[in-house]
């Protein structure tokens, strides 16, 4: 069977997304497309019915819906020969922003799938798992976390904010020790950003020197910033001029390794994948993406586009030495060491 399998959320936005599923069918009919609507039902449905997607014979899988969605999609995706295209309809769409689409713009999506390009595109693995678009450790995984279960009436960027302002004031900074390619550094870690994309939490542009068509992965470490300080900058990154902040740090790496003194969950396009400790690896050329025929993977998302270019910055490159030859015991309290 040629054709798309549309996999859609019909819980995302609170079942908001349904309102588009009639536009989605008319479009692709006008085209003379061949397609099917497929419901999730349940967490992590979509990866299987991206996974049978490869038996069935389908050409591509459309992820219709949020983050969320894509993110299982593009997890079921990895290493065949599927297509992915996105019809972005959720909360925060940052992971189809990065990579061209426009939020909500059913008519964009879909011509996009039918007439754009193909891209294969690298990710952040941890564990089994992939994310696509940005894998957070520290404050903002705590606040990703809290996003799934509390204030759902709150939507996009105000929710990330509201929570955001609730949870500093009682955030406890971790001892960390990371190790990235090799080198190694201790801090007491308020945030942790690694990836290809360049916004998470509906807009908000921590990594904005990152790139798909980077050879490696960008990494931002905040770290030794107080809660007076975290109240202070957090319209440093949503603009993405933190990189101004003496407690930030830019790097570009392949592989990581992360030890807090208690454990933190580590979170990927909305998805809570585990906890710390964490080895968290870059593999090239994961998924197919469709992509705008006018979009190129080094552009700026489109989430983006409205504010300046962000300031240059000195991004540190490690000397890509093993990371075998740093992994020292480590000593925490309360922490198995993976680093040994």
């Amino acid at each position: 069977m040629a054709g798309y399998k549309i996999i859609y959320n019909p819980v995302s936005r609170d079942g908001k997304n349904k309102k588009y599923l009639s536009k989605v069918e008319s479009l692709f009919k006008e085209n003379g497309v061949d397609f099917e609507l497929v419901p999730t039902h349940k967490p992590r449905h979509a990866v299987q019915l991206t996974e049978n997607a490869k038996e069935e014979g389908y050409k591509a899988v459309i992820a219709f819906g949020g983050d969320g969605t894509a993110h299982e999609v593009l997890n079921g995706a990895a290493k065949s020969s599927l297509e992915i295209g996105f019809i972005p309809t959720g909360n925060g769409n940052d992971l189809a922003s990065a990579l061209g689409y426009i939020s909500y713009d059913i008519k964009h999506s879909v011509t996009s799938i039918i007439e754009g390009k193909t891209r294969k595109i690298p990710a952040v693995r941890f564990g089994k798992r992939y994310s696509f678009n940005i894998l957070d450790i520290g404050i903002s995984s705590i606040i990703s976390k809290m996003a799934l279960k509390r204030f759902k009436w709150i939507h996009g960027r105000s929710k990330y904010t509201f929570l955001a302002m609730r949870t500093i004031p009682f955030y406890k900074h971790p001892r960390a020790r990371v190790i990235i390619d090799g080198e190694e550094k201790t801090s007491r870690l308020v945030l942790m950003a690694i990836g290809h994309g360049q916004t998470f939490g509906s807009g908000m542009n921590v990594l904005p020197y990152a790139r798909f068509s980077d050879e490696y992965m960008t990494v931002c470490i905040v770290e030794d910033l107080g809660r007076i300080g975290m109240f202070k900058s957090f319209s440093l990154f949503t603009k993405g001029v933190h990189g101004r902040l003496k407690e930030a740090t830019f790097y570009k790496a392949r592989e990581i390794l992360v030890e807090t003194d208690y454990p933190l969950p580590v979170e990927g396009e909305g998805e809570i994948m585990g906890e710390t400790p964490a080895h968290i690896v870059q593999e090239r050329d994961v998924v197919k993406v469709i992509i705008p025929q006018d979009w190129d993977l080094h552009n700026r998302s489109r989430s983006v586009l409205h504010l300046p270019e962000p300031p240059e910055t000195k991004i540190a490159v490690p000397s890509l030495q093993t990371v075998h030859s740093s992994r020292a015991s480590l000593k925490m309290k309360g922490t198995r060491n993976i680093l040994s």
